[in-house]
Order: C-alpha cells, then sequence, then structure tokens
C-alpha cells in the first residue's frame, strides 16, 4: 500500500461494509493516494476522483485532479469531472461518497452541499437528505 493510511480505511470498511460496487468516491486531500488505491478495487475503475493539491503518482482506474479544492471555480471542475463519471438518470447520490483526511467541520460540511446543489442543476438528478438540510435547497428535486 501506498501509506499506512490505507489499513485505517480498510479497517473502517471490514466495519462499516462502506465500499460496494459501482458507487462514486470522492477522496479530498488523497496524496499519497492510500485510501483511493484501496477503494478503487472495491468500487471499480472510473468511479473514484482522487483530489489534492499536491502531486500524486498515477493509480490505475482512478481520476486524479491537482488543485485546491477551496480554490475559487476549483468546483466547478469537481463537477465537471462527476458529470463524466456518472449518466445523469443514475441518482449519483445514492451512490457518492467523499471522504476526507480533515476533521468533519461545518466549511467541509457546507462545500459537500454547494456541490450537491451544482448537481442538481441537471434536471434529471435527484438527491434525498435528511430533513436537517431541506431548508438548503430551493427546489423539489430534493426529499
Amino acid at each position: 500500500w501506498r501509506s499506512r493510511a490505507s489499513y485505517k480505511i480498510i479497517e473502517i470498511d471490514e466495519k462499516f461494509k462502506l465500499f460496494k460496487k459501482n458507487k462514486i468516491i470522492v477522496d479530498l486531500g488523497s496524496a499519497p493516494g492510500g485510501w483511493s488505491q484501496y477503494v478503487v478495487q472495491k468500487v471499480g475503475d472510473g468511479n473514484v476522483v482522487a483530489i489534492d493539491i499536491l502531486e500524486m503518482s498515477p493509480i490505475v482506474g482512478v481520476n486524479f485532479m491537482q488543485l485546491d479544492f477551496l480554490a475559487e471555480n476549483s468546483l466547478d471542475k469537481i463537477i465537471d469531472e462527476l458529470k463524466n463519471i456518472y449518466h445523469p438518470d443514475a441518482r449519483l447520490f445514492q451512490r457518492l461518497m467523499i471522504f476526507s483526511y480533515f476533521q468533519h467541520d461545518t466549511f467541509l460540511e457546507n462545500w459537500f452541499l454547494e456541490c450537491v446543489k451544482k448537481l442538481l442543476e441537471n434536471p434529471n438528478t435527484h438527491f434525498s437528505c435528511p430533513e436537517d438540510y431541506e431548508d438548503f435547497f430551493d427546489d423539489d428535486s430534493v426529499s
């Protein structure tokens, strides 16, 4: 494995069975690629988007984007990459998981919700979410 972090994600997956074939995974802060390296074996080639400001050696089946995901316009680039992965009728968010090495905080949560909101601009995309988040969206594509 590329890093010791691989063993942590393996342990998590063995306990919670998170990764299934055809899930779409976004790995934020992915370098050196330990998580992506493991996850692509579980979800399949082309279903992992790894993002980091640092360079990362290629991993077969992983789409790597070298960028600061918090920078202006980077969300649009990530959305474009996700749109290349999923068919608009495939109900992306039943399949999308975003993982990060960063401690969970409100800023990252809001970033994720902005990402969802942008994807919902496609009329064929539907997103199910807890009631706590429904007010964030202003259309009928959310339940």
